[in-house]
């Protein structure tokens, strides 16, 4: 009788762990979309294919992805100020510019590109001194714009 029991209880432990580790099983596959394990790089090369694509604001989405992995990555600033552009939004844009040059000062086509915000925002001193400031580091792009608003 104690014998019998003792079956019992064992088969009952071990239906209860099968039944546990099934749904522990269910359970991370419900899940594993939950995490993801993406790189820096794959969420950057997504937002580059979202921005040629013309989604703008999935392309943003991803860049601040890439960034929330590698916060030091200047040409990810750079490429979410340039989808700031073309959504419209200059001042976002300009603070992601300002972004990618406090990692890296001498990056001169964030120049341009903040400059270019700057003189569709109106404020043409800061668009000129950004241009300057790109024509200084040798941006060839910089000196057209310079010339076109009569600049030398």
């Amino acid at each position: 009788m104690i014998a019998e029991k003792t079956s019992i209880r064992g088969k009952q432990t071990y239906y209860m762990k099968q039944k546990l580790i099934t749904f522990s099983v269910i359970l991370l596959f419900a899940c594993a979309g939950c995490f993801s394990n993406k790189t820096y790089t794959e969420y950057f090369n997504m937002g580059l294919d979202y921005a040629e694509q013309g989604n703008y604001t999935e392309a943003i989405v991803c860049y601040k992805k890439a960034l929330e992995i590698n916060p030091n990555e200047a040409v990810a600033y750079y490429y979410m100020g340039i989808a700031y552009v073309n959504l419209g939004n200059h001042a976002e844009a300009i603070g992601s510019y300002q972004k990618a040059l406090d990692i890296d000062p001498n990056y001169a086509e964030a120049y341009v590109n903040m400059g270019y915000s700057y003189g569709q925002m109106g404020n043409h001193t800061e668009a000129l001194f950004c241009y300057r400031k790109a024509a200084q580091l040798g941006n060839k792009d910089a000196l057209i714009w310079l010339n076109e608003i009569g600049d030398k």
